[in-house]
This record gives C-alpha cells, structure tokens and sequence, in this order.
C-alpha cells in the first residue's frame, strides 16, 4: 500500500487515526498502542502477507535478546555473547535476503562457476527495521536504555507511517512519545499540520519527482545514444526525482504520525544547498548518517586517531553506505566516490583553501548529480557510459537531440529551474509548514486541490512507487 495510493490516504489512513482515538477514549491507552500495532501489521501484510512472519518474528526476537541483554546487566554478567549473536542475527538475515545473489554471482564471474542462484524476493523495508533494531541492541547492551514494554517495542519496530522507508528512529526518540499521556490525546495543531505536511509531500511525489522521473527513465534507457545535453538532463532529472520522491515520501510519514500526535525526526534539510559533500551528508537522509557515524564511524576511531586513520574511516563508512543501499557494484561505487569527495573536502579544509560559495555550491551540485548516475543505473557500464557521454563535447555545435521529443525537453525546461531552487532555497517541510496556519478551510481546498491534480496525473494508472521502497 503506497502513500500516494488511494487506498491509503482515503481509506487506511482515516480509518486508522479514527480507530486509534476512539480506542483511546473509550478503552485507554494499551489497547490504542495494540490498534495501532495491528493497523501496522496489516500494512505490512498489504505487501506482502508472506512476508509478515518474517517482521513478527524478529520483533519477538529482538525483544527477547533485549530483555536477556537487561536481566544479566542488573546482576553483572557479561552481556557480550548475546550481544554478538543478536546483531549477527539481524545482520545475517539482512545479508540472506539482500546479498545471497549479490555474492553469488560475484563467487561465479570469479571462480568461473555456475553456483545457481535463489530467487529471493527482498522484503520491503527489512533494512529499515534491521537498523533500527540494532540501534535498539547496541544501547540495550551500553546500559543507555531499560525499555522491557512489549506493546511500545513492538509498536517502535512496526509504526506504520515509517515502517516501509524511515526515517530510521531511534528508539529514544519515539516510545517515550507512546508513553506520554500529553501525546495520548487528540491535538488539533498536530492534526492540521500532518494535514498539510503529509499533502505537501503528496505534491512532491505526483507532481514533481513523477515528472522526472519519466524523463530520468527515457534517459537511462538510451544511455548509448545520449548527446551531453540529454546526459545532463537525464542525470539532472533523476537527481531532482530522487529528492522529491524520498523527501516527499518522508513528509508524508511525518505527517501521517502527526495525525496521531507522534513527532517523526527530520531527515531532510535542504541538502542540494550544500557547499561540499560533507555538508550534502548532513542535510541528506539525515537519519541513515546517524546511524553510519554512530555505529560504525565513531567506533572506528572517527576523527580522534590522525587524518590518515580518518579518511580510512571515511572511506570505509562510505563504502558500507553504498553497499546498505543495494546488493549491485553500482552503489557501491556510489558510497565510494562520495567517502573520496568527503576525504577530498576533509584535505581540503586541512589546507585551510577557500573558494567562493557560488562556485563551491555548483560544483558540489554538479559532483552530486554525477554521482547519482552509478545509483541510478543497473550496472557499472550503463554509469560509465553515461558519465562519459556528461563530458563528451564532441560535435556541440551541430549537436541533434535524438532520445527526448520536444514536448519532453519542453516539460524539462518549464520545471527544472524552479524545482532547483525549491530544492536549494526551501527549508525542510517542519519549517515551512511552521510559518503558516491552516484553518479547516484551506487544509480541505488544498486537499480537494491534490487529489484532482492525482486524478490528472495518474489516469487511472497505478501509482508509482518510491525509490527507497528498493532498499
């Protein structure tokens, strides 16, 4: 069930909140966190019922090591084996139904073999809630948590509005707020607010990263015979897709918890402002950077043991981001060349060099979209070949466009400044919404006003999907 689907926000969404706050009132708070659980698991399940047991059960593991990691803290033992075998549990099942082809095929080109290779469909959102569950073991074992309630673990795993694509919460951040008896309530502020949070980021996604996405498509499909002009746009346009259609899917998950008085964290800040690529990973998927440098850059050392053992850090962070995003060398070039820009930058600074912000913030959004190429791309020749048709200014002059029509190139040239700077000068969606009121009135005409600008868009067609739902 996406959240640009009909089914959700007409019918699952409205039908949910009200169920929960009628629960609320009348029974209490448990069974209001145990209506929402199920909501989440029948959200879940809407996917892919299959798949269900495979969620249910690494809560319930999760939750028992937890509760083993908690019972032997108090009498001071040594907490390590379980420790290990709950994050090799989490990683392993990761690695099962994400990477066994992955490995496979890479065991077969190099050894010259014929291993065959599974067919495994991958779980929607199983590296999401992984994460989340590790971050859930590590602070279990550092003492930093003593959470034993089954009904606000389970409902932290399973919360549907971030359930598919994050952002990733941690745990200190979200079943304090199933606790709070001041977020047990109906609050018409949060309500308005999702409202409009959540119709924003709808806009996002059919309007905008729909729009490029379909040119980003075409583009990617003719890499071969691209000039430099249709490389850029292709390059251009997924860059602005993938923006639009992940930080519009988070709006969407921020709003639909608002609805339920929950506050989800930011995850998006501006990122294609950026001066550098340092600063990019501080404004993007803001959560899955937190996540990297607490758990793995930070325990390698971070920046505390010289710039040598940094920059191995970096890179080896970098490496692993790219590698977290899929099971193909292309995201792991991705997660590579980034750890270099980032090392380039860290130098950079060491240097203490300056260059004008203007230049600097071009030449950040040049590398930025570049580098999206090889996350966009199936394999590392389609990356290469597009990469260098973005640099090929060979015959410029008498250059003839042959991939994109003219109605294409036309929608191209009306939105793609705009977009641009939305994308630069456009605070996260918090922030913008925080300077407006929405009264009953505007909340129900833009409302009105999306769902014709879907029924325009989308004829009848089913939705298109996001792009993190892959991951």
């Amino acid at each position: 069930m996406l959240f640009n689907s009909f089914q959700y926000f007409l019918i699952f969404l409205p039908a949910s909140v009200a169920l929960y706050y009628l629960t609320l009132y009348f029974l209490g708070q448990l069974p209001s966190k145990v209506i929402l659980i199920t909501a989440s698991l029948f959200f879940y399940g809407f996917w892919n019922y299959t798949y269900l047991p495979l969620l249910i059960t690494s809560i319930i593991v999760n939750y028992a090591i937890g509760i083993i990691l908690l019972k032997n803290q108090t009498k001071n033992s040594n907490n390590i084996l379980y420790f290990i075998f709950g994050i090799a549990f989490n990683l392993c099942l990761l690695a099962y139904f994400k990477y066994t082809a992955f490995i496979l095929e890479n065991i077969n080109s190099l050894a010259n073999s014929n291993i065959k290779i599974p067919e495994i469909t991958l779980p929607l959102a199983i590296s999401f809630f992984t994460f989340q569950q590790i971050i859930y073991l590590v602070d279990t074992y550092k003492g930093a948590t003593k959470e034993r309630n089954f009904i606000n673990y389970s409902l932290f795993v399973s919360f549907f509005p971030q359930l598919i694509a994050g952002p990733i919460v941690h745990h200190k951040q979200i079943i304090p707020q199933f606790i709070s008896k001041i977020n047990a309530r109906v609050c018409m502020d949060s309500i308005k607010s999702g409202i409009g949070i959540f119709i924003l980021g709808l806009f996002k996604k059919i309007v905008i990263a729909d729009s490029f996405g379909n040119w980003a498509e075409i583009g990617f499909q003719n890499a071969y015979t691209l000039n430099i002009l249709e490389a850029w746009m292709a390059a251009i346009s997924f860059s602005l897709q993938i923006y639009f259609d992940f930080s519009g899917y988070v709006d969407m998950a921020v709003g639909s918890a608002l609805l339920l008085n929950i506050r989800l964290p930011i995850n998006f800040d501006s990122p294609y402002s950026a001066l550098n690529v340092r600063e990019f990973w501080r404004k993007w998927h803001i959560t899955l950077g937190n996540f990297f440098r607490e758990n793995v850059y930070i325990p390698l050392g971070g920046n505390k043991k010289g710039t040598l053992i940094e920059c191995r850090n970096l890179l080896f962070t970098f490496g692993l981001v790219g590698l977290w995003h899929g099971a193909n060398w292309t995201f792991v070039v991705w997660g590579a060349v980034h750890g270099i820009a980032v090392v380039f930058n860290l130098l950079w600074r060491k240097l203490n060099w300056k260059i004008y912000k203007f230049l600097a913030w071009i030449l950040t959004f040049l590398f930025v979209c570049m580098s999206w190429v090889f996350f966009k791309s199936n394999n590392l020749s389609i990356a290469v070949e597009m990469i260098c048709n973005m640099v090929n200014f060979n015959n410029l002059s008498a250059m003839t466009w042959e991939v994109f029509t003219k109605s294409e190139k036309l929608g191209f040239s009306l939105i793609v400044i705009p977009s641009i700077v939305l994308s630069v000068i456009g605070k996260n969606t918090n922030h913008f919404m925080g300077k407006f009121e929405f009264d009953s009135k505007n909340i129900t005409m833009l409302f009105l006003a999306v769902v014709s600008l879907i029924l325009f868009s989308i004829g009848g067609n089913a939705p298109d999907s996001f792009i993190y739902f892959d991951f």
